[in-house]
C-alpha cells in the first residue's frame, strides 16, 4: 500500500443489514479502493485485488500521520509504507506489519528500529543502502505502524518471533542486519 496525501479512500462495504452495498467516503486518506472490498464485523476492509486488509482505523491513523510529517525525507519514505498480514504463531490472527522496501542488487540489507520508533528512523540512510542493496526497514512487533494485539504477550522473544516471520515470509534470503538501540538487540 503507498500512502499518498491528499487523495480520497473509497470503500464499498456491505451493509449491516445485508442490503445493496454501500459506499463510505473516508476524507484524507491517501488510496483508492473501489472494488471488491468489504467489511465484517471486526471492521475490518478485506480487499482482494490488493491482497490486504486492513482496520478503517488504521488507514485513516496512517492518512494522519503521514499528514503531520513535514521533512522531505520522512514523507518519501511514508509514502512507500507497504503493510503485510504477518502469519506468526503469536497470535490466531495476522499481524499488519508495516515495512520498506527500497532498491534492489547485492544481499538485501535489514533495518531495526529502536524503542519506540519506527521505519522513519532510517529515513536518510534507507535510500542511500538502496543505491546498491535491496533495503527493507520493518516496524517490530507494536512499535510504528505495525499492529499492537490485545492478545499478545509483548517480550524481547515475542519481537524475535514477528522479526523471524518477517524474514521468512518476505525475504526469505541471507540478509545484512543492521539495528538501531533495541533493534541491535533484535538483530
Amino acid at each position: 500500500v503507498t500512502i499518498y496525501p491528499a487523495v480520497i479512500i473509497t470503500v464499498i462495504d456491505d451493509t449491516k443489514d445485508g442490503n445493496d452495498p454501500g459506499e463510505r467516503i473516508l476524507p484524507n486518506v491517501q488510496l483508492e479502493i473501489s472494488c471488491c472490498s468489504s467489511t465484517d464485523n471486526s471492521g475490518r476492509i478485506w480487499d482482494r485485488v490488493f491482497g490486504f486488509n486492513m482496520s478503517l482505523d488504521t488507514l485513516i491513523f496512517l492518512s494522519s500521520a503521514v499528514e503531520q510529517l513535514s521533512e522531505p525525507t520522512s514523507v518519501a519514505l511514508a509514502q512507500s509504507i507497504q503493510i503485510e498480514e504477518m502469519i506468526t504463531p503469536l497470535s490466531p490472527q495476522p499481524i499488519r506489519t508495516s515495512y520498506v522496501l527500497e532498491g534492489s542488487g547485492n544481499t538485501p540489507i535489514l533495518l531495526i528500529h529502536g524503542f519506540d520508533s519506527s521505519v522513519l528512523e532510517f529515513r536518510r540512510l534507507l535510500p542511500l543502502l538502496a543505491l546498491t542493496h535491496p533495503t527493507w526497514a520493518v516496524d517490530l512487533l507494536g512499535f510504528g505502524f505495525t499492529e499492537r494485539q490485545r492478545d499478545i504477550a509483548y517480550s524481547p522473544a515475542a519481537i524475535k518471533t514477528h522479526l523471524y516471520h518477517f524474514w521468512k515470509t518476505l525475504i526469505g534470503q541471507p540478509v545484512i542486519l543492521l539495528g538501531a538501540s533495541m533493534g541491535g538487540a533484535a538483530a
